[in-house]
């Protein structure tokens, strides 16, 4: 898969106000579709006609992710990938009467019904963003599995590592969007309200460490910004399990959006493993493993300003 879409900041930041049923949520999604930013649009085999997916409870829908890593979430056999406006995925809501999920099983997933596309089209706010809103979380089917009991996350704070914090990370560099003082990131971090930690770490380029309440992203960045490696943790049954493992090489002068080679590793509680790769020429290859020792993937939830665990490469 390959593609020079930058992450559409914009729009991914208002689906997330949706969820949260923000009271300026129906405006800034509004502010977003018209803005127009590009979103990455799963193909169908003659790679020009988006795909349409389903399942028993959306027959048949279409959907359209703001990034790079909410595709590789959702779609782990990557399928190929095209690169257009916002707008144009609202008007094939519109012209194949099927509605579109934004960011599909990620936490900021939103559902957009024809008629709501139609009226985000026209440059017009949905009224009711709560009908937009993805509602219950995302949770796969699998198997029973023992979570483990786990110490408590350690107090033990290096010097080195006092974080700062932010609402968001700038893709491409290293900078936080929207500072927050530590009082307010904590108490975000209480309520279960989502913010960013970018770690220091001593003669080595900072971390940055994104908190949700159901779902940690530990990205290592180098120099200029850009993530060549990512862990993802979600919270299984009040524990966090280390489900995937993204890392990219980059060309000298690339991109944040743009690796030449990207490896995935995705993991579940059962043992099961796929690893994704991707060639030169945009497609990839795909292993299945079982049996795969996973007892150092769980993880305790941090304690606010301790991100030690979530940084852990040794598991």
């Amino acid at each position: 898969m390959s593609t020079q879409a930058s992450e559409a900041l914009r729009l991914a930041n208002a689906l997330v106000a949706v969820n949260r049923r923000d009271a300026d949520a129906a405006e800034r999604l509004a502010e977003a579709a018209d803005a127009d930013e590009e979103v990455l649009v799963p193909l169908s085999e003659d790679r020009e006609t988006p795909m349409a997916m389903g399942d028993d409870t959306d027959p048949r829908f279409l959907v359209a992710f703001t990034s790079l890593d909410r595709v590789r979430h959702a779609m782990p056999d990557a399928p190929p990938v095209g690169v257009v406006g916002v707008r144009q995925v609202l008007g094939w809501a519109v012209r194949f009467a099927t509605p579109v999920r934004l960011d599909a099983t990620s936490p900021a997933e939103i559902r957009v019904s024809p008629e709501a596309a139609a009226a985000l089209a026209e440059g017009r706010a949905v009224p009711d963003v709560g009908a937009l809103a993805r509602g219950a979380r995302y949770d796969p089917p699998r198997a029973e599995v023992a979570v483990p009991d786990l110490p408590p996350p350690s107090d033990a704070l290096p010097a080195h590592h006092v974080p700062t914090y932010g609402t968001a990370w700038r893709p491409g560099t290293i900078e936080l969007d929207g500072q927050l003082d530590p009082a307010e990131a904590e108490r975000r971090h209480e309520g279960g309200e989502p913010y960013v930690a970018l770690i220091p770490r001593e003669d080595r380029a900072p971390v940055m460490v994104e908190i949700t309440a159901e779902r940690i992203t530990s990205r290592f960045l180098d120099a200029v910004g850009r993530d060549d490696l990512v862990l993802n943790f979600v919270l299984r049954d009040g524990i966090l399990f280390h489900d995937e493992l993204a890392m990219k090489n980059f060309d000298e002068g690339a991109p944040a959006n743009a690796p030449s080679s990207v490896q995935v590793l995705r993991c579940e509680p059962d043992g099961t493993q796929r690893i994704w790769m991707s060639d030169p020429l945009g497609g990839g290859q795909t292993i299945d493993q079982h049996d795969v020792d996973v007892a150092g993937h769980w993880e305790p939830f941090p304690a606010f300003g301790r991100y030690d665990g979530v940084m852990n490469l040794n598991r």
